[in-house]
């Protein structure tokens, strides 16, 4: 695994697909998280229903 020191050497603009390549092989270390700037709650992503959850695992169960 590569070691990321400092926020500044994740890629920005990722596609969902480069962002899992991109961190199989990359881990946070210490360092990384000291100079991490917290995030606000706005920033984070929706969190999804059980409900939502399920269904989405559905459609992808009927690929």
């Amino acid at each position: 695994m590569i070691p990321l020191t400092d926020p500044s050497q994740v890629p920005e603009n990722m596609t969902e697909h480069e962002a899992h390549q991109f961190w199989s092989t990359h881990e946070i270390t210490v360092e990384f998280w000291e100079k991490a700037e917290p995030v606000h709650e706005y920033e984070l992503p929706r969190s999804m229903s059980r409900e939502e959850l399920l269904q989405r695992r559905r459609k992808c169960w009927k690929r």
